[in-house]
């Protein structure tokens, strides 16, 4: 169980965490020892390359996270209320709204058009930050991007941006350790189950690699064309299957990840193994908005011809869940 518990963290990590994690076992005494006596060593993997990460924004602001926009440190305000001071500006402007412009003034030090002008800025940033609304909550969970596909030479590739998540593979020879073990009975168990930690802690990368080339196969036709609709219906559990895995794996492993495509967005990985159901959608959705004058009879014999087999009632099911109105409602 304790095991299981570490590897669904593992499968949970960004690739900087989880070199992080790496390079405490490596850093460990007993790894030292075990790379000296030739028990561990290091696989390259033998496609591996690496890619430099190129960010597609920056982050933008939420407008009700400041008054940076309407305030800076040249302004007029900012100078007028450097001089007021913080606690004559809060007991005069924000606490004093009964207090005419001229008590005001009088009351910090400035002339009755400063105060004119101190009293326009909260009225500006007042009407911005009810317009804005608060500021949205961070999300629950992000996506970290572990790797991109690029094309050369007409096929599909694979890059990594963290060379020390994508090293290559630790191996373990368990002769070599069998024969350690002999010469060291009293570290023989703890060289044992740090073996184990460290074989543990690979799978991670190693499982995550095999699905990323099991996409990168099933889904070559999307990524060297860019056209959606040459995704390939795949669900998680054939995806399993294909690499060798449990279907938790694999789906613990995509749930917080990304990759970026050949074009230079970047996507969940979910995005690559979606269901025949949302591709047939997708479909539904592109006919039917280009022919807002298609009753669902006719909606389906035109999915049909494009080789997509729905019936009249799958097509106003999928219709009505992506909001669409009937023909002349769209």
């Amino acid at each position: 169980m304790a095991g299981r518990l570490y590897l669904a963290r593992l499968l949970a990590m960004d690739d900087e965490t989880y070199a992080h994690e790496m390079g405490k076992l490596e850093a460990d005494p007993r790894f030292t020892r075990l790379k000296a006596a030739g028990v561990v060593s290091l696989a390259p993997f033998s496609k591996a390359a690496y890619a430099a990460r190129r960010f597609p924004g920056w982050r933008l602001g939420a407008p009700a996270e400041g008054a940076a926009e309407l305030l800076d440190a040249s302004s007029p305000e900012a100078l007028l209320l450097r001089r007021v001071g913080a606690a004559r500006f809060k007991d005069c402007f924000l606490e004093g709204s009964g207090l005419s412009r001229a008590e005001k003034a009088r009351r910090s030090g400035l002339t009755p058009a400063e105060a004119g002008r101190l009293e326009d800025f909260l009225t500006r940033l007042w009407v911005r930050e009810e317009l804005a609304g608060p500021a949205p909550a961070a999300p629950a969970k992000g996506f970290s991007t572990v790797a991109g596909f690029v094309v050369e030479g007409g096929r599909p590739a694979l890059r990594f941006f963290n060379r020390e998540a994508w090293k290559g593979r630790w191996k373990v020879d368990p002769a070599g350790l069998r024969a350690l073990a002999a010469d060291s009975p009293s570290e023989a168990e703890a060289l044992r189950r740090f073996s184990e930690r460290l074989i543990h802690t690979d799978k991670r990368k190693t499982t995550l690699l095999r699905v990323l080339e099991a996409l990168l196969e099933a889904q070559k036709g999307y990524l060297l064309s860019g056209d959606p609709a040459k995704l390939a219906a795949l669900t998680q559990r054939s995806v399993a299957a294909a690499v060798g895995a449990d279907p938790s794996v694999v789906n613990r492993l995509a749930a917080n990840k990304a990759v970026a495509l050949p074009w230079g967005t970047e996507a969940p990985l979910k995005a690559l193994m979606p269901s025949s159901k949302s591709l047939a959608k997708g479909v539904v959705a592109a006919l039917a908005e280009r022919n807002p004058g298609l009753s669902d009879e006719e909606l389906r014999a035109e999915l049909v011809r494009s080789g997509v087999v729905l019936s009249r009632r799958s097509v106003a099911q999928y219709r009505a869940e992506l909001g669409l109105g009937g023909r002349g409602r769209r």
